[in-house]
């Protein structure tokens, strides 16, 4: 058995340790709303585009195809998975909420739904560690993993993750400033 930092599976786990940090910045953005800070329609544009973009257009489809799809080809239909693709289809249709309740300028509503998002978010990153990636680690092909990574790792689409990456990093700084 691979050891665990070997495993291909540790690229989305660096993956979920960007989205948490992001998640976190939302959270501390949020409580600052909370605490009479005005709205800052830039943090949570950019807030949200990480998260439609990085998270529901590059991670998560790499994970259904890269990693769900094939622990389903070894065990079936499993309950677990099933509620994964049910969070990201909910999590598509609740990004936007924070960033549309910034644009109406409503700070108690933006900081109620990022705080909703952030914790939900969080629950489903925690499930998916706990559930789908030791399934894959156990039961995904590490060669035939890291082969699909490198061919998903080129190209435009690679490179606009790349650029999120960085919007992330800048998301995570505002809010520290």
């Amino acid at each position: 058995m691979t050891a665990p930092n070997d495993h291909p599976v540790a690229t989305f786990q660096a993956e979920h340790c960007l989205i948490l940090s992001v998640l976190d910045a939302i959270d501390r953005e949020a409580d600052l709303l909370d605490h009479g800070k005005t709205i800052d329609p830039d943090f949570w544009h950019s807030a949200c585009r990480f998260l439609v973009e990085y998270c529901h257009g590059w991670h998560e489809s790499r994970e259904e195809d890269l990693l769900i799809r094939p622990v389903e080809r070894v065990f079936g239909p499993l309950h677990a998975l099933k509620e994964v693709r049910e969070d990201h289809e909910r999590f598509e249709r609740m990004i936007q909420t924070p960033c549309d309740s910034a644009d109406a300028g409503d700070a108690v509503e933006t900081a109620a739904r990022a705080h909703e998002l952030a914790g939900q978010f969080r629950s489903h990153i925690h499930q998916e560690q706990a559930v789908l990636f030791p399934l894959a680690r156990e039961h995904v092909n590490a060669e035939e993993l890291r082969d699909a990574l490198a061919l998903v790792g080129e190209g435009p689409a690679a490179r606009r993750a790349h650029e999120l990456e960085d919007l992330a990093r800048t998301v995570i700084r505002s809010v520290r400033a």
